[in-house]
């Protein structure tokens, strides 16, 4: 029995070797397009770049209105982050230069927008913050959205 062998280089791109390394490559370029693709949606979740904590001559102006009050309410500016209003009560977290604050609102009848920058007076801000009012800073002047009363 004779055998014969038949010396050939194949170059095609398509034998076993080549679709692996194709299909690797074809996944690997799907895997970093779905990362890509989320990077629209969290540009949406942060909030714009925006400086808090360049407006304090207003809270100055507040807190001297409020130095001789015993009720010792403190002023934050900050930006409204994720707010939910469910059965007229209103939960956000208020970003401020000192960091984030999560806030409940009951009875809140107002709307609000998430990104919004807003002034928000709170009493007892070292204990669990009772807030008292919230004044929108997009109006002039500034409008109250909401008062403890």
């Amino acid at each position: 029995m004779e055998v014969e062998f038949e010396y050939t280089t194949d170059t095609n791109p398509l034998t076993k070797n080549g679709q692996k390394n194709r299909r690797s490559m074809i996944l690997a370029i799907i895997f970093l397009l779905c990362i890509a693709s989320f990077i629209p949606v969290a540009d949406n979740l942060i909030p714009p770049e925006k400086s808090l904590c360049a407006n304090e001559s207003l809270l100055t102006t507040l807190s001297l209105n409020t130095r001789n009050s015993t009720n010792r309410t403190r002023f934050f500016i900050g930006q409204v982050l994720y707010p939910e209003i469910s059965d007229n009560n209103l939960a956000f977290t208020l970003l401020t230069c000192q960091g984030a604050i999560p806030l409940d609102i009951e009875n809140f009848y107002g709307q609000i927008g998430n990104g919004q920058t807003v002034i928000v007076g709170i009493k007892n801000p070292l204990g669990r913050p009772e807030l008292r009012m919230i004044l929108s800073l997009e109006y002039e002047p500034p409008k109250i959205i909401w008062a403890w009363k």
